[in-house]
């Protein structure tokens, strides 16, 4: 599959040459001699296809060069991320802009001359956070990943299929660094595992009543938008199975 800058700030152009229907999550970064971008929405590019996907802007300060291909890079932090669920209905400057604060707010920790640079921000806090990231336990047939604050459910992540999971576990487990920092005391005890506390935390968080609209939608598919007071995200359908889900904390 390529991507190619538009040369518009809120748009990139994919052309799939696989033979399977592909997956791209909300938050994934593409990067090149261009202005770096997120992908604003889950979606699924079917095989053969060309569309013209929604992003945004994630590196200010580097300008947009017109056709430049772009990759893949790291998945955007979960601030960066959850920005781009709780201010759906914002358009144009006005939801680019408050991408961009969220990018500089990431950036606050460890600020350099380049703050507006998301990619290199994340990538170094990764690193200090590599030890931390190494202890997560990893469970046979894993399928997602839910992280716990002291006041409840800190976001959730979450394929239909372990295979899934296993493609894109470890970016999505990266982009939790900043909540991760933020709450733990000390390392040696951040994971301990207690089943039957976090079965019943999970449990009554799945049990809210969440509101729903279709964001994007494609043959045989679609992504909704899922929002309570304090929580935001998204899910993709495809053939009436839910594919994936992420759900996190609104506010920083």
């Amino acid at each position: 599959m390529s991507t190619e800058d538009t040369g518009s700030i809120d748009e990139a152009v994919v052309t799939s040459n696989a033979e399977k229907p592909v997956f791209i999550p909300a938050g994934q970064m593409l990067e090149g001699e261009t202005q770096a971008r997120v992908v604003a929405q889950g979606m699924i590019i079917l095989p053969g296809e060309v569309r013209i996907i929604p992003v945004v802007c994630v590196h200010q300060s580097h300008p947009i060069v017109e056709r430049a291909p772009l990759r893949p890079g790291k998945v955007a932090p979960g601030s960066v991320e959850r920005r781009l669920y709780t201010d759906r209905r914002a358009r144009g400057s006005t939801r680019q802009n408050k991408v961009w604060d969220s990018v500089r707010r990431y950036g606050e920790v460890s600020p350099t001359d380049q703050a507006d640079d998301l990619s290199a921000t994340h990538s170094r806090r990764i690193e200090a956070m590599r030890k931390v990231l190494s202890q997560l336990p990893e469970t046979r047939n894993q399928v997602g990943l839910a992280i716990m604050v002291p006041i409840g459910v800190g976001s959730l992540e979450c394929f239909d299929l372990p295979d899934s999971w296993r493609g894109m576990g470890n970016s999505l487990i990266e982009k939790e660094v900043e909540t991760l920092g933020q709450t733990m005391a000390d390392f040696d005890s951040v994971f301990e595992y207690k089943p039957q506390k976090a079965r019943s935390v999970l449990r009554a968080f799945l049990q809210r009543e969440f509101v729903v609209e279709t964001i994007i939608s494609g043959c045989n598919w679609e992504t909704i938008g899922i929002s309570t007071r304090n929580y935001a995200g998204e899910a993709t359908i495809m053939d009436s199975n839910i594919i994936h889900v992420s759900l996190g904390r609104k506010g920083r």
